[in-house]
């Protein structure tokens, strides 16, 4: 059973579909990879990762716009001229909007990119990790599934065995000893094989459980590990190029970076533009004039 390589394929499997969409090559000791792509993006887990990627994205817009926005202003009272007893009204209007700097905005578009990058790596990771526990469950019941093969195809030799020792204590050939012992070993191999059936079954009913969707073939397949071709070196520049925990270490390095640079920015106050539009007492009195 290759449950190694199966690991590292599943996994790189699963950070492919999660970057690229592609779809990866079956394997016969592995669930098909349409099945996978299904069970996996169901996990809670996982959901609530694409959710937040979701409100990642919706961060990114809002950091581009910015957080200022225009502002109306409207005031009006009276008022009384003494020498001639009038009433006047006055009011005003007026619209402003503060600007944002250029270096600023260029700032808050970076963080919002790099908060949707992380969002997307945080996407493969729980992708990754949620792939990795289902791998670990597979490969559980497989080996359950192995053992339960084994001793079944043990009580069968055991079985076979004790019929042909008790042709021959019938016939006279062999003692009663023989057929004593012949059938011990038989009940020691089915209790055994009892033990492994049980295994097996709750090794299937766990990954059922955990991975809602999943179908356990009726024939489990076990081959042998392929030749390993690739050096050491290529495996590690490999796990460090699609590492999504390192990835997401350089994305809060990065913002960390930006969020410092953006305060700095904040030192210099934006301007502020508008325009106004009044009617006061005196305009009002030279009117009437």
């Amino acid at each position: 059973m290759r449950s190694m390589d199966a690991a590292m394929a599943l996994c790189l499997a699963l950070g492919a579909l999660a970057a690229h969409g592609d779809v990866p090559v079956e394997a016969p000791d592995l669930p098909p990879p349409a099945m996978v792509e299904r069970v996996l993006l169901s996990q809670p887990s996982v959901l609530a990762a694409r959710a937040e990627l979701g409100a990642d994205e919706a961060g990114r817009m809002r950091l581009r716009a910015g957080n200022y926005e225009s502002t109306l202003r409207v005031a009006a009272q009276q008022r009384r001229v003494d020498e001639t007893a009038a009433r006047y009204g006055e009011w005003d209007v007026g619209v402003e909007r503060t600007l944002r700097l250029p270096g600023k905005a260029q700032i808050d578009a970076q963080l919002g990119d790099r908060l949707v990058e992380r969002g997307r790596s945080a996407y493969g990771d729980a992708l990754h990790e949620a792939g990795r526990g289902l791998l670990r469950g597979w490969f559980a019941w497989l080996r359950e599934s192995a053992q339960a093969q084994h001793w079944q195809a043990q009580v069968d030799v055991l079985r076979e065995q004790l019929r042909v020792v008790e042709k021959r204590v019938r016939a006279g050939d062999a003692a009663r000893l023989d057929e004593s012992l012949a059938a011990a070993a038989l009940d020691q191999a089915d209790a055994q094989r009892a033990l492994a059936a049980a295994r097996e079954r709750a090794a299937a009913a766990e990954l059922e459980h955990r991975y809602s969707g999943i179908e356990l073939p009726q024939a489990p397949v076990t081959v042998g590990p392929p030749a390993v071709k690739q050096p050491f070196e290529f495996w590690r520049e490999r796990s460090l190029q699609e590492s999504h925990e390192l990835m997401l270490a350089r994305h809060e390095s990065a913002r960390a970076q930006l969020t410092a640079r953006r305060a700095d920015a904040d030192l210099r106050p934006d301007p502020t533009v508008g325009v106004r539009y009044a009617s006061s007492a005196a305009a009002a009195s030279a009117w009437s004039g």
